[in-house]
């Protein structure tokens, strides 16, 4: 054993084993709610309350969202964070081994023709990755627990959080509908326990929010430039038998010199 990993340090130590690891997956969870939200909650019909409503990254309480409407330009609010993941990996992590091809081109390119803020891989990265000629692929199952959180605040709070948590609700059952169309590979489940009355006493003012949580379950793959150490050094080989009653014959044939039945391998 030690001999072996004195061996890979070798080939990691000259270079040979040296290349690329590139992580995908169907879509960032926080960052597709985001956008979903914020395109949906609006058509609600919550501006015509005269309710605009920020849709922000994190936890509303503690991040920057400017409301254009309403006598409060901090609240209400709605922060989107993925809190928890959780990782599942297949039985020997769906190992694949695979040679370069125009279908996985088509895909890395459309890895590249997303925003720079979604994507690991830089396109001069993704360059280089589509020249290599043999790749590896893992894969596991990633479960994000993505929280939806709103926070209201003003004389009319308790109320306008109930429009806003109802409004909320219905966009989250339509997200679950949409995203796996529009995400392909991604499966959103549906919150059992949602918290629409929250309270809080942090504040000076009192403050009224809600909380619904929703689980996204998509498949990660990682993939790497096939290593030097996948392919051996050694082509062909010598066998020598010292002692033995078994010889070669033709293509790989084994026979007993005392006229046993030849193995083919």
């Amino acid at each position: 054993m030690d001999a072996n990993l004195r061996e890979d340090d070798i080939r990691k130590q000259d270079g040979r084993d040296k290349g690329l690891v590139l992580i995908t997956y169907p879509a960032p969870p926080e960052d597709v709610v985001v956008d979903y939200f914020r395109i949906n909650i609006p058509l609600t019909g919550l501006e015509y309350r005269n309710i605009n409503v920020p849709i922000e990254h994190g936890h509303p309480l503690y991040q920057e969202g400017i409301s254009t409407k309403g006598p409060n330009t901090k609240f209400p609010k709605i922060g989107i964070e993925c809190a928890t993941e959780k990782h599942t990996q297949f039985l020997g992590l769906n190992e694949l081994h695979f040679e370069n091809s125009e279908k996985f081109l088509e895909y890395l390119k459309k890895i590249s023709e997303l925003p720079e803020s979604r994507r690991i891989a830089s396109k001069s990265f993704l360059d280089e990755f589509s020249n290599k000629k043999y790749f590896q692929q893992f894969q596991f199952t990633c479960e994000s627990d993505v929280i939806i959180t709103g926070f209201v605040t003003g004389a009319a709070g308790r109320n306008t959080n109930k429009f806003l948590y109802d409004s909320a609700l219905a966009t989250t059952l339509l997200l679950a509908n949409d995203l796996p169309v529009m995400y392909p590979g991604l499966t959103v489940f549906l919150p059992e326990d949602t918290e629409p009355n929250l309270t809080t006493t942090d504040f000076s003012e009192p403050f009224w929010g809600f909380e619904i949580k929703l689980k996204i379950v998509q498949t990660k793959s990682i993939f790497r430039t096939k290593p030097a150490f996948l392919f051996p050094d050694i082509k062909t080989f010598d066998v020598s038998l010292t002692r033995s009653r078994t010889r070669f014959e033709g293509r790989f044939a084994l026979k007993d010199k005392q006229g046993g039945t030849g193995i083919k391998s």
